[in-house]
């Protein structure tokens, strides 16, 4: 947990899977949350929430690996490749897995090695030559920077998806909060809420479109050939 002073207000910040934050918030515990998950169907009626910002699952390699480099691959190729992944029955794995089905991918003709329980682990494993792993562009930005791994990019197939901003509309909200949301997270007054209704409405959504700016190997290309290219730093 991290503590700032802000308008002479404390905030308090907290790192927990989606689902437990939605609980949460749900019982008026936290006053909003970020999840790049889905919300639990029993509580959806509960909460509202916006697309605050747009996700990416990219898939990442060591370097060396076969893959790496290779330009676009084919779906099929998948199926040769040994993966790290989150922990099965996670909602982050759910997630991933309903993703990639929408992609005509089928992440049970995936070889798995090794379940893992943290994206730093992950990134951390697949530094060290383990596996390929999905993982979300905000938090792998750093290690592609540095040459740490190689992002692949699979023909016809783009892993978006949306960060939500999580809150309890049926619970008062003191004015330091209502101001908080509005000056950090920009949600005016006038962004639309919606109800999740199986999916997450992007109406009024405030996006973060840095989040998503992971270089792909062509823009590597790009910049060895115009060496004043600038690019901004992305995190989650």
């Amino acid at each position: 947990m991290g503590e700032s002073c802000l308008w002479k207000v404390t905030v308090s910040v907290h790192v927990e899977a989606s689902r437990k934050l939605c609980s949460q918030v749900a019982k008026g515990e936290v006053d909003a949350a970020l999840i790049g998950g889905e919300v639990p169907i029993e509580i959806r009626h509960v909460l509202r929430t916006h697309v605050f910002a747009e996700d990416e699952l990219v898939l990442i390699v060591p370097r060396g690996h076969r893959l790496a480099g290779r330009g676009l691959v084919d779906k099929e190729e998948l199926y040769t490749v040994r993966f790290l992944s989150m922990n099965s029955g996670s909602s982050v794995m759910k997630n991933q897995e309903a993703m990639l089905r929408q992609q005509g991918v089928s992440w049970s003709r995936c070889t798995v090695d090794m379940e893992l329980n943290s994206v730093e682990a992950i990134k951390t494993a697949v530094q060290c030559g383990l596996g390929a792993a999905f993982v979300s562009a905000c938090a792998i930005q750093k290690e592609l920077d540095l040459g740490l791994v190689s992002r692949v990019d699979i023909a016809g197939v783009r892993l978006a998806r949306g960060v939500l901003l999580v809150s309890n509309p049926h619970r008062a909200q003191p004015h330091a909060t209502s101001q908080f949301l509005q000056d950090v997270f920009g949600l005016k007054p006038r962004a639309k809420a919606a109800l999740l209704a199986g999916r997450s409405s992007s109406a009024g959504s405030i996006p973060w479109r840095r989040s998503v700016s992971t270089k792909r190997p062509s823009d590597v290309d790009d910049q060895k050939r115009a060496p004043g290219t600038s690019s901004s730093d992305d995190e989650e």
